[in-house]
């Protein structure tokens, strides 16, 4: 991930504002539909504690995530996406549908790289970058103690689901937190790209 133009551009300062404004935008979009997945997966949890932290992450992702977008967005003047880039639908369909259709537990697996990936990634461009970085709102937030904790949470939470599940339900969990994880490599690169639909 770290390799990928949109990510070294991003710690270098250097990436260009159209593409960062692009990526905003589709993001703004995608945690809407994170937000429902999240819901749905609080609403299969057996323990209450369990369901609550859910709703937390749920919070979360609306009141502060999307809440920077949209003041991001306020700033610089960048109106909201008419729709998702495809990379959007792609990412926000799979992740609804694991949510309302599978177990929870495959549910929670496919979830995690939305936060593990962006807390990683994060923290590498934390690193490396620059205090004059102009993104460098974006990268404080997302390698803040804050979200390293609800990262940490959902972490433990899905590997005691997973301690307890069968070997077969186990393979399904890897199998979408893989695909999940892929579609934020495509996410990343459609953005950089400014990817559009043909028609």
């Amino acid at each position: 991930m770290i390799n990928l133009p949109f990510i070294r551009e991003l710690a270098e300062g250097t990436l260009d504002r159209e593409r960062f404004n692009f990526y905003v935008q589709q993001d703004a979009l995608y945690l809407v539909d994170y937000t429902r997945a999240l819901s749905l997966i609080a609403s299969k949890a057996d323990k209450a504690e369990r369901m609550l932290q859910f709703l937390k992450f749920a919070e979360y992702s609306l009141e502060v995530e999307k809440e920077r977008h949209d003041s991001y967005m306020a700033t610089h003047a960048i109106k909201p996406a008419d729709r998702k880039s495809i990379s959007c639908v792609a990412y926000t369909n799979f992740l609804l549908s694991v949510a309302a259709l599978e177990p929870i537990e495959v549910a929670m697996a496919s979830i995690l790289p939305c936060f593990c990936v962006f807390q990683k990634v994060a923290e590498h461009i934390y690193v490396n970058a620059s205090d004059n970085n102009p993104y460098r709102d974006w990268i404080d937030l997302y390698a803040g103690e804050e979200y390293k904790q609800a990262t940490d949470q959902a972490l433990e939470m899905t590997d005691v689901m997973a301690s307890r599940a069968g070997e077969t339900t186990r393979e399904k969990m890897k199998e979408a937190f893989v695909l999940a994880t892929k579609m934020e490599y495509m996410f990343w690169d459609s953005a950089y790209r400014q990817e559009q639909w043909i028609v």
